[in-house]
């Protein structure tokens, strides 16, 4: 079998994008606690580094329930590369 590795092998603009922001973002939010609502980027290894960083990946109901128990605490989060629904977001500002 021959491997062939493609001359532009990496990240995506988007997710270059997103992957430059969170990583800025744990170097100087040292207070906040930070999550991704869903993983960031569809990159399993990625997304574990992120964890062991402090960076948890959380559902929209797990958000709302932190926002609500932990209402004294810094909180960021980041929506996934893709997006959310409006509906979600409206969800976020109640």
């Amino acid at each position: 079998m021959r491997i062939v590795t493609a001359k532009n092998a990496g990240f995506c603009p988007g997710v270059k994008r997103a992957t430059g922001f969170i990583e800025d973002l744990l170097e100087s939010k040292t207070d906040s606690h930070i999550y991704t609502l869903g993983t960031l980027i569809h990159n399993p290894v990625y997304t574990q580094e992120l964890e062991k960083r402090g960076v948890r990946s959380v559902s929209l109901d797990e958000m709302k329930t932190i926002l609500e128990t932990q209402a004294e605490k810094e909180h960021t989060l980041i929506i996934r590369t893709h997006g959310i629904p409006r509906e979600e977001e409206s969800l976020l500002h109640e």
